[in-house]
């Protein structure tokens, strides 16, 4: 829970309104826009392309100003996550790691293809898109679906990464 004690003179460091795209996403979620909630979303559109763990979004909070309660946090997460706002996958690690959901984010597995493959650095966790034309990664994606159903397989989703450390990373090692 969001400490109600904060000073009330003293507004926490990057919450403020969010994009009306946000709102809109919120609001058809049926979402409310609680001081958490707009101070998670902050962090994660100052950070876009970046995956951040529950412990690095609760410490940002933190020093951000934002008292919230753990377990507030991860529900709070989980259900931006369940609702399409965020994405959550696990990591190398084993530890959940949420990014920011694209606009036209939708649970069908055709959708998540056009995205296209992605390179994610170990490191940071920042996401770039590779270039695939659509037309080769669409042909791609429909051989292997026939491949799958001929065997009697669904399938239902399909994720492509590239794991490797990206440009400023290496720069600092």
């Amino acid at each position: 829970m969001v400490n109600s004690t904060a000073s009330s003179t003293r507004k926490p460091a990057g919450v403020g309104a969010l994009p009306p795209t946000m709102v809109s996403r919120l609001r058809d979620a049926g979402l409310r826009r609680t001081l958490a909630t707009r101070a998670v979303l902050g962090l994660f559109l100052a950070r876009k392309g970046q995956g951040l763990s529950h412990t690095e979004v609760f410490s940002e909070l933190r020093t951000r100003g934002i008292d919230i309660d753990r377990v507030t946090l991860y529900r709070l997460l989980d259900r931006l996550a369940l609702h399409e706002v965020l994405q959550r996958e696990v990591d190398e690690a084993r530890a959940f790691r949420y990014w920011l959901a694209p606009e036209e984010a939708t649970a069908s597995a055709s959708a998540s293809v056009l995205a296209g493959p992605v390179f994610e650095c170990k490191q940071c966790h920042q996401r770039v898109p590779l270039s695939l034309p659509s037309d080769v990664w669409e042909a791609w994606w429909q051989k292997t679906r026939t491949t799958l159903k001929r065997n009697r397989h669904q399938a239902q989703e399909l994720q492509v990464k590239v794991f490797g450390h990206c440009a400023s990373c290496q720069e600092e090692t």
